[in-house]
């Protein structure tokens, strides 16, 4: 019987090379924490040199919906003072849910942002039990060190940085195959991927953001009557 030649998967004609590139470059920069001093260096430079380029890009790109997607995770409440816009050269203790890292938690938890989950939390009581369960998952990081893959987020954070800034660049018009072979390469967790898990947590991760950036639109200020 004669079979058809293989082809090679070539998920590259859909991606941005400058985002390639950086990803290549992150991805070099994990794998060399275990090694020497100069491998690290190195490969240090070379992200700066990569991140440097992704910028430019950036700046350049026409497509840049989903670049607003961490500064919306992050967005103060209406009437929310900013926890850096104190006195420069001074540090200021923080509520925790104040801070950044708190609600990129929540996003990765639950896939909603601070701000709609306080809102749901004013008349929902199950909101309100959400907003508890991240202060859990916020003393088990800082304070029992759990990394993120103990956390049990619903997005990984690797995962979830890796796509975000990909959807501008190309990622979102991979396929199955094609995810596989894309994550395998350049993936900064270094692991074996699955196209299927890829292919649904990519449209998970999309679905989240386009609601996220939907719902800055939405007050969580209220008029008294």
């Amino acid at each position: 019987m004669n079979r058809k030649p293989f082809k090679e998967i070539d998920w590259r004609r859909h991606l941005n090379p400058v985002f390639v590139r950086y990803c290549l470059a992150e991805k070099r920069l994990r794998l060399a924490s275990s090694g020497s001093e100069a491998d690290r260096r190195l490969a240090f430079l070379d992200l700066a040199a990569e991140s440097r380029a992704l910028n430019e890009e950036r700046s350049s790109n026409r497509f840049k919906k989903y670049e607003a997607v961490w500064a919306e995770i992050i967005r103060p409440l209406d009437g929310e003072v900013r926890p850096d816009s104190g006195e420069p050269g001074r540090a200021y203790a923080v509520n925790p849910e104040g801070s950044a890292f708190f609600r990129d938690l929540v996003f990765l938890k639950f896939g909603v942002s601070y701000r709609q989950l306080v809102t749901a939390a004013e008349k929902d009581s199950e909101a309100h039990k959400k907003l508890l369960r991240v202060h859990r998952l916020y003393y088990e990081f800082r304070w029992k060190k759990r990394g993120f893959a103990n956390l049990q987020l619903r997005f990984s954070m690797t995962h979830f940085q890796l796509i975000v800034q990909g959807l501008d660049f190309g990622l979102g018009g991979l396929n199955e195959f094609e995810f596989e072979a894309c994550f395998n390469e350049i993936c900064p967790c270094a692991q074996r991927h699955s196209g299927e898990y890829v292919r649904k947590t990519v449209r998970a991760i999309k679905k989240a953001c386009d609601a996220l950036l939907e719902s800055a639109k939405t007050p969580t200020s209220f008029e008294l009557s």
